[in-house]
């Protein structure tokens, strides 16, 4: 047994000794061999890479202008999505004040959905009639139109029998005035007499012209609602500008009073109107102006909206309030049922690290940079992170410090120097 057990005994010692021996290394492996496979020739940081350096000649040419960013004391705000829409009361649905037949204006056009129009532009031509055949007239509309007609050709009667009896009475004065001239001119009649005679031959021709201008103007009434007088036309015109939204009849179309004929929405001004959480009200101030701006714009067109007093909607499945804003759109840049994105101020204010607007560079991946002027004369280009506009300025949020020299005049040049698009 204990010839057995030293037996063990060695074996064991001979696999512990053997566990200690140093690995051969296998060729192309360990650490020395990475190195070997890998390397990095001239590594350069990203501050060598963006520095710019200028001759005095160049500098003084370019007229580099630098200003220090700073903080300021700026309002904070709140950024929601928002819809642009027609105001209330501003789309409107013309219809025809008369039945008859549609026609086009005096250019020969004819409106057509989505053209822009101006206030006063005749849209159509409203040609009425009471001829009764083609007429779409329900019975109370029919008789009151054939007692209108009555009523006008007894008008037109009487206005004949006016112009026949001032006829008559012009004719009378007439021999009178000449009478009386001729007595006065033979000394045997007084000039009172000749006064009094050519009073009533004005007054009678007076008499004379007002009933044939209402003869006229019955007649040509007449001549209207019958159907014989194209040039009596109503011209159908646009209250105020905007575009044609929707055109419900066609040239030629026969209508009845009161039919619909075209929608025209306005589009300028037009609303903004924003959906707010109804926890952050208290806290915005909805008296105060938002900005605008249009998804995924960088902030080269933002547009200033003012508040404006709308009737109170809400969504309370989202818990949201509506807030109604009025947007410029003088220049058409906007059109009804666009998304922008709309920043509200809030009550109070926060520090903020600002730089001019016309200092920031944006590469063909969106990202934003900044020139910096060291102090050894060159230009190094800084990675920025913009927060939000502040009217002529951006808030910084990373990449630079307080008091850095930013290019304002002369940044497009250097980064054009730098990719090679502009030679100097």
């Amino acid at each position: 047994m204990r010839t057995i057990a030293w037996a063990m005994t060695l074996v064991g010692i001979a696999l512990s000794c053997s566990g200690c021996s140093k690995p051969t290394p296998t060729k192309g492996g360990g650490s020395d061999a990475h190195k070997e496979r890998v390397s990095v020739s001239h590594p350069q940081p990203e501050s060598k890479l963006t520095t710019i350096a200028l001759s005095d000649e160049a500098r003084s040419h370019l007229d580099i202008q630098t200003v220090p960013a700073r903080r300021e004391k700026v309002a904070n705000h709140r950024t929601y999505g928002g819809a642009v829409v027609v105001p209330e009361g501003r789309s409107i649905m013309i219809s025809a004040p008369l039945a008859g037949t549609i026609g086009k204006t005096e250019s020969e056009s004819f409106p057509q959905p989505g053209a822009v129009v101006s206030a006063g532009d005749a849209l159509f031509r409203l040609i009425p009639s009471l001829q009764g055949q083609g007429e779409v007239l329900n019975p109370a509309d029919r008789i009151a139109m054939v007692r209108a007609r009555a009523d006008l050709e007894s008008a037109r009667a009487q206005a004949l029998g006016d112009v026949e009896a001032a006829n008559a009475r012009l004719g009378g004065t007439k021999v009178a005035l000449e009478r009386a001239q001729k007595l006065v001119e033979e000394n045997a009649g007084s000039v009172r007499s000749l006064d009094e005679a050519t009073a009533n031959h004005r007054m009678a021709q007076a008499a004379l012209d007002a009933a044939q201008v209402r003869r006229d103007v019955i007649e040509s009434t007449l001549n209207s609602l019958s159907g014989k007088a194209e040039s009596s036309a109503l011209q159908i015109t646009v209250p105020f500008g905007g575009i044609v939204q929707r055109l419900l009849v066609a040239p030629n179309e026969v209508i009845a009073m009161g039919a619909p004929l075209c929608e025209i929405a306005a589009t300028d001004p037009l609303w903004v109107r924003v959906s707010a959480y109804v926890g952050d009200i208290q806290r915005l101030a909805t008296n105060e102006a938002a900005v605008a701006r249009r998804l995924g714009d960088a902030g080269e067109l933002e547009a200033r909206l003012a508040p404006v007093i709308a009737p109170p909607t809400a969504t309370s499945t989202t818990a949201t309030v509506d807030l109604y804003y009025e947007l410029d759109n003088a220049g058409g840049e906007f059109q009804a049922g666009e998304r922008l994105i709309v920043s509200i101020p809030t009550k109070g204010s926060a520090d903020a690290l600002i730089v001019p607007k016309v200092s920031v560079l944006y590469d063909i991946h969106g990202d934003s940079w900044v020139y910096i002027a060291a102090e050894d004369g060159t230009y190094v280009r800084k990675r920025v992170s913009i927060a939000r506009s502040v009217g002529d300025h951006v808030e910084v949020v990373r990449g630079i410090v307080e008091g850095d020299p930013v290019v304002t005049t002369g940044a497009p040049e250097l980064f054009g120097i730098e990719f090679g698009t502009s030679g100097h």
